[in-house]
């Protein structure tokens, strides 16, 4: 501050670094509409690149039934389908898809009585896009295999009925999809079964399996007798499956580190100002300024470079830059290396705090309002030393 110049009080200062933050909290706002930006151009992107390679999967069948003009569906005895699930990510320029192979396996077992004595074929259906289906096997009977007759959205074939009372139907395939992979109950006595590789799997169809396990990069879940989700209230059959990501995550876990954005910049404010008071060093209003422009850059770095590698080593890159920016910057404006490195070692635990609410989002909000605490804590105390050597 340059002589004779009138010093500014204490609460104007305040005043003015409260309206800073709110500048630097609009300019965040600002980098969180870049990042549902990037975020929807990665998501159309992939949504194409899902589409080319398939979209999700859902197998209806074996469906058994009777007649010409007048059709018949038989409901089989017992039900099980089981898929087996690797999950492959594609990439298109910085865009990336998760899509998955499936192997599938349905049995169908009939009531003798039902179908012995009648005369005639019957017709086997699997309703499913056939258009990405691959290693076909032909439909088994018993000890009897029958081609099948593939259609843009079915697998038929004619067998006689006879044939059908008590044997399993069994078909067996592998096919390609994206985002889902889903199965329709065909009687009370069912069981689907899905397992495999895939990131973040989420089950579908209104009932929980009744038992599953998920691990780092795999999944297991098994629904038996799912009698509630068998008839639905419109009168029709829900599926039940797995669905899956479609794309990455990384865009959203940005948007959730800019949440945190405030708590930073307060933090980190407080801490300079107390630096400031304790050190007897005015500190410019524009430097104030340029501390926290710096920690809403941190978000772009954030964004561009978790575009480029994973989110975690983006997260640490962005804040070694923005840290030792902050940290370089104290030291020299102050002269004073101590100050410097406890500035920066304060913003490490900010920063740290903030990725450890982000990857256990479940205790964010129980992290956050300690933070908050023991911030408020020094601040309080801080003040009560200030009085005492102003005393």
């Amino acid at each position: 501050m340059p002589p004779g110049a009138p010093r500014q009080s204490f609460g104007g200062k305040v005043v003015l670094l409260g309206l800073q933050a709110v500048v630097l909290m609009i300019a965040a706002f600002v980098v969180w509409g870049m990042v549902d930006s990037r975020e929807y151009n990665n998501n159309s992107v992939a949504g194409r690149i899902a589409s080319e390679w398939g979209g999700p999967v859902s197998v209806n069948g074996p469906i058994v039934s009777l007649g010409d003009s007048i059709t018949v569906e038989l409901e089989p005895q017992a039900f099980t389908a089981e898929a087996s699930v690797s999950s492959e990510t594609l990439h298109r320029s910085i865009y990336e898809a998760e899509v998955f192979r499936a192997h599938v396996k349905i049995d169908s077992k009939y009531r003798g009585d039902s179908l012995a004595s009648i005369p005639g074929d019957a017709t086997v259906t699997i309703m499913v896009n056939t258009a990405n289906i691959s290693n076909l096997t032909p439909l088994k009977i018993g000890g009897r295999t029958v081609d099948w007759d593939i259609e843009a959205s079915s697998l038929t074939a004619t067998v006689p009925a006879a044939e059908l009372a008590r044997a399993d139907i069994k078909a067996e395939f592998d096919i390609r999809g994206s985002g889902s992979i889903e199965f329709r109950p065909l009687c009370r006595n069912s069981r689907i079964s899905i397992e495999g590789e895939a990131r973040n799997p989420s089950f579908t169809g209104g009932v929980s399996p009744d038992r599953r396990d998920i691990w780092s990069s795999r999944f297991s879940a098994m629904w038996v007798n799912p009698q509630r989700a068998v008839e639905s209230d419109s009168g029709g059959c829900h599926f039940i499956g797995t669905s899956f990501l479609v794309g990455v995550d990384r865009y959203q876990k940005v948007s959730r580190s800019i949440k945190y954005a405030f708590i930073i910049i307060l933090l980190t404010y407080i801490t300079v100002i107390f630096t400031e008071i304790t050190m007897k060093h005015t500190i410019p209003m524009l430097n104030y300024f340029l501390i926290g422009a710096a920690l809403v850059l941190f978000y772009c770095l954030l964004l561009a470079l978790s575009e480029h590698m994973t989110f975690g080593w983006a997260y640490l890159v962005a804040m070694a830059m923005t840290v030792g920016l902050i940290t370089g910057y104290m030291w020299r404006m102050l002269k004073s290396r101590k100050v410097g490195l406890v500035m920066g070692c304060i913003l490490l635990i900010i920063y740290t705090s903030c990725y450890i609410m982000l990857c256990v989002s479940s205790y964010a909000l129980l992290m956050g309002s300690l933070l908050l605490f023991c911030a408020l804590a020094g601040l309080m105390y801080g003040s009560l030393r200030i009085q005492a050597e102003k005393s």
